[in-house]
């Protein structure tokens, strides 16, 4: 299985460079734009007919406007988990069947606090999200510049974001305005953030009324490109989200994924880390992939930890079981941030 996409550059721009100096400098690399994420300086560019990527990429670095060339890679949908009774969620409220009582992060304790508020937008950075589902469809976001007198379908970019008609977020695996899920991936994530409590069915997410943006990055295989979920962090950042969630993986560390994110500090990033089928996950060694992806003991339901990696983050949580502690800083870190939504 290929790990990039072939006759694709990511290229990421110094500050300052305009679309004309941008446009000379892929003319003598021999490359052509194929489009612009929506992350500040950063361009998807194609390369041209017996166009090495090796050659392309050196021709690109040699130039002064160029910060960094890498290749669009692919990832994944983070492992699933296969245990029958992982749709119990016992991890929100454990009476002991299964494992040991109180095994679980207290959340009807939690909910007598707050259950959630429809003013915090977290966005799933996914496979889409089921939107029709009972459980679902109350809390799904939707984009008030592209929302009441007809601005759902008018073929328009009302509120000039650069997305078309996108009154429930975007989807670009097909570029467009539908981010439905067929793969059920973020559907079952988005389930686990915000399904709607107290409604006499379903399940409960921990977040019963709050909202949840829908931005499809993987396909309906459950893949996509390192570009597509910079631009849906991009996107989440500028449209309000609160927190992004990115149940997905990767072998490679993606700069235009660290630049999405830098470019939206009031943001929290939350992307999985751990969710391996061999229990340590793609991300957990010396040197994390992500730049939001923090490794955290992973208690199972007799709240015993079991490690999950070499690696030593900034903030260890201990999940399920205590308080958090500080740690080491992690070589390559740049963020604390939990594992899971909130």
């Amino acid at each position: 299985m290929r790990d990039v996409v072939p006759g694709e550059l990511v290229v990421g721009y110094r500050r300052g460079v305009d679309r004309r100096r941008r446009a000379d400098v892929r003319r003598r690399a021999g490359v052509r734009l194929k489009r612009t994420p929506a992350v500040p300086g950063v361009e998807l560019v194609r390369l041209g007919p017996g166009r090495s990527p090796a050659a392309a990429g050196r021709s690109l670095e040699r130039r002064s406007e160029v910060a960094y060339v890498e290749p669009n890679r692919f990832v994944e949908a983070a492992t699933m988990p296969n245990d029958p009774r992982f749709g119990s969620l016992w991890g929100l409220h454990n009476d002991g069947r299964p494992g040991r009582r109180d095994a679980d992060v207290d959340a009807p304790e939690a909910w007598r606090i707050t259950r959630g508020s429809p003013r915090v937008t977290v966005a799933v950075v996914d496979t889409g999200i089921a939107s029709g589902h009972p459980d679902l469809a109350r809390n799904i976001w939707t984009n008030p510049g592209e929302t009441g007198l007809g601005a759902e379908r008018n073929g328009l970019d009302d509120d000039d974001n650069g997305y078309v008609d996108d009154s429930r977020g975007w989807d670009w695996t097909d570029d467009g305005n539908d981010p439905r899920d067929v793969l059920w991936h973020g559907s079952h994530v988005a389930g686990i953030v915000g399904a709607r409590g107290n409604n006499g069915r379903g399940v409960a997410g921990l977040s019963w009324h709050g909202r949840l943006m829908a931005l499809k990055v993987l396909g309906d295989r459950g893949r996509g490109f390192t570009v597509d979920v910079a631009a849906g962090f991009a996107y989440a950042g500028r449209m309000g989200a609160r927190v992004v969630n990115a149940s997905l993986t990767s072998d490679h560390r993606s700069q235009v994924v660290v630049d999405a994110v830098r470019s939206h500090p009031r943001t929290l990033f939350v992307v999985a880390a751990g969710n391996g089928s061999d229990g340590t996950g793609a991300d957990n060694t010396g040197a994390p992939k992500w730049p939001c992806a923090i490794t955290a003991p992973k208690p199972d339901l007799h709240r015993r930890l079991r490690p999950v990696g070499p690696a030593r983050p900034l903030l260890q949580l201990r999940a399920l079981v205590g308080r958090p502690r500080r740690a080491g800083a992690t070589r390559g870190q740049h963020g604390s941030r939990p594992q899971r939504p909130p």
